[in-house]
């Protein structure tokens, strides 16, 4: 993602307006923020955005993080009237700037946006901008309550109750290319690798972005959720997730949300050891040996000395099926007792003979909540 920057104006840009769509059902029909075809304004600072926004939006801040900071502190000390005359003084010099940012972002538009602007509560700084826009000749309209009402919103979606299924397996059996597989054939799929830029594992970082903060991280997820929810719904099936722990990377997963994957039907896959220590290789083998040495590091205390040791002796000699042959041992041990501890239904096998993991997914996207429901009461 690209910064459009000019004189004080930061704003993160893709290249496309990410318009958001909900269906006429949904629990969230009729609220602004899930609607299609909206260009979401935040007028909050660079830092508040960065800590977490509305999925879809876009920075446009009114006050720079300082300016901000300035103001409060003016407000404080000398009340609202003096407050009031230094954020005009601050924000008089960018207005023209912000129209002009407002036009590039529509031209951007396949389609005319309805613009929608928010702030942190639906205050002063949405109002005010929102009046510019007015003035200009355009209808934005104010989302009631802010992102503040927003996060409210969020929490609600993990509280609500989803037919999830989960996707398990061994460490290398291709769960994370299965489940990618059946998101392309249709099936509903919550990607968490892909929302927490990260693998789950001690090697789970290589290669990805940098993870979001732990607020957008939730704020990603409900969106993903929700979207994913709809899909199900009209389809009959479930919302499929692949099996992680609840910390992924430095990020974990809200509590209510957690609850039902511990009780929910796992899907489980499996695959001969060496076709899964040739994909932990094609996977992880091209990184540099010392960023892989420095994730093994990581296991120290729970491989114990010795077995770092031989580890690490393997990846000196750039043996890296042994590398992953040794670490598979502690995976496949780790996630056994894992298993064993959920909650929900005992695991469902599913038949991987002779069958490639694109055959793997179509199967498994066919299942409906009925097959689910069949699947328990054979296990």
């Amino acid at each position: 993602m690209g910064y459009r920057q000019s004189r004080g104006l930061h704003v993160p840009f893709d290249g496309q307006i990410d318009t958001l769509h909900t269906e006429e059902n949904s629990i969230f029909s009729g609220i602004p923020w899930f609607e299609g075809g909206r260009l979401l304004l935040d007028v909050r600072t660079p830092k508040e955005f960065q800590k977490g926004h509305i999925p879809g939006a876009v920075n446009l801040p009114l006050f720079l993080d300082e300016e901000r900071a300035m103001v409060g502190t003016i407000y404080k000390q000398k009340g609202s009237r003096p407050a009031v005359r230094q954020g005009l003084d601050f924000v008089g010099p960018r207005l023209s700037e912000i129209l002009s940012t407002v036009e590039m972002l529509i031209s951007r538009s396949p389609s005319e946006p309805r613009l929608t602007v928010y702030c942190w509560r639906g205050g002063m700084r949405s109002a005010s901008v929102a009046w510019l826009l007015r003035l200009y000749g355009w209808e934005p309209e104010v989302i009631p309550g802010g992102y503040k009402a927003f996060r409210k919103q969020v929490f609600g979606i993990f509280e609500k109750s989803w037919p999830i299924a989960i996707l398990g397996g061994l460490t290398g059996t291709g769960k994370t290319r299965i489940l990618r597989e059946m998101a392309q054939q249709g099936a509903a799929v919550v990607d968490l690798e892909k929302i927490a830029s990260h693998q789950g594992s001690a090697f789970g970082h290589l290669g990805q972005h940098t993870q979001p903060t732990q607020e957008h991280f939730e704020n990603l997820l409900a969106h993903a959720l929700l979207r994913a929810g709809q899909k199900a719904e009209r389809q009959g099936g479930p919302v499929w997730l692949e099996d992680e722990s609840r910390f992924i990377g430095s990020l974990y997963l809200p509590n209510p949300l957690w609850k039902q994957i511990c009780q929910a039907p796992v899907y489980l896959i499996s695959a001969p050891s060496e076709m899964r220590v040739a994909r932990l290789v094609e996977d992880y083998g091209a990184f540099p040996p010392q960023d892989l040495a420095v994730a093994i590091m990581k296991l120290r205390k729970r491989l114990g000395p010795v077995k770092t040791a031989d580890i690490l002796a393997a990846l000196g000699r750039g043996n890296l099926s042994e590398v992953a042959r040794q670490l598979l041992e502690y995976y496949d041990a780790t996630y056994a007792f894992s298993i064993s501890k959920r909650q929900g239904p005992a695991p469902y096998p599913v038949s991987t003979a002779n069958k490639s993991l694109k055959e793997i997914a179509a199967e498994l996207a066919l299942i409906t909540l009925k097959d689910i429901y069949f699947h328990k009461q054979t296990v």
